[in-house]
């Protein structure tokens, strides 16, 4: 479901953001309390977003996002925090059980060469993502420092991938993923010599075994059958 600024629950939408933006910025100013983590004391904004961002990969935790909210509103981080800690898998005694917070960095450097831009360059591209994403904009627009500070340097630059030759490929979209945009999928599909794109009308990051069955039929007898889906199907 697609939702609109003049609209009855469009406008519930902005409320909704509205709120959460406020609620990063006082804990930017202040940051709350965390009871439970044997050595983080605060949630900072960054913990905070990180615990936003954890919740949005599946439904399923939206319950739990909207306690954690909650409780920050009334001075507790503590659960937000715990959101971001599942994110980044490290447990209440402080350890990582696993390298994603560091191996994603090397992984992204090196998808395409990143040149330090000048400060009249940054500003203009925080003016233009602030516009884009209110809520998120200035830390998407500062995303880049990494790789632009990142050791190893990668030459490969972006280009098309039309894989010729190779029979079908199944490309599958989630219109309100937010890690991978919809707008990601639709493209690579739409570049690739054979490519069938599966549109899952939907929230939540990825689609396949998780979603409906429409999704997962689909792609079942794609595999096991070698019967690839006309292009555009929707479920």
């Amino acid at each position: 479901m697609r939702v609109r600024g003049d609209c009855p629950l469009g406008k519930d939408v902005d409320k909704g953001m509205q709120q959460m933006r406020d609620l990063l910025e006082s804990i930017d100013k202040k940051p709350l309390p965390v009871t439970d983590d044997a050595r983080v004391t605060e949630l900072t904004e960054g913990w905070a977003g990180t615990g936003f961002a954890r919740a949005m990969y599946d439904q399923s935790s939206w319950d739990g996002l909207t306690d954690a909210v909650r409780a920050a509103q009334k001075g507790d981080g503590s659960q937000l925090f715990q959101l971001a800690r599942e994110y980044a898998d490290r447990d209440e005694s402080g350890n990582y059980h696993g390298n994603i917070m560091q191996v994603i960095s090397a992984v992204n450097c090196l998808d395409r060469p990143a040149e330090k831009p000048s400060e009249a360059e940054l500003k203009a591209r925080l003016e233009k993502f602030e516009k884009a994403s209110p809520t998120w904009g200035e830390s998407m627009a500062q995303s880049g420092v990494t790789c632009e500070e990142w050791p190893v340097r990668s030459d490969s630059k972006p280009a098309e991938i039309q894989a010729p030759g190779s029979g079908p490929i199944v490309v599958i979209g989630t219109t309100r993923d937010p890690a991978t945009p919809y707008e990601w999928a639709q493209k690579l599909a739409g570049q690739l010599e054979d490519g069938r794109l599966i549109t899952f009308d939907g929230d939540g990051h990825t689609a396949y075994m998780r979603s409906n069955d429409c999704v997962d039929k689909a792609v079942d007898t794609f595999f096991s059958k070698g019967e690839a889906p006309k292009d555009g199907l929707s479920c």
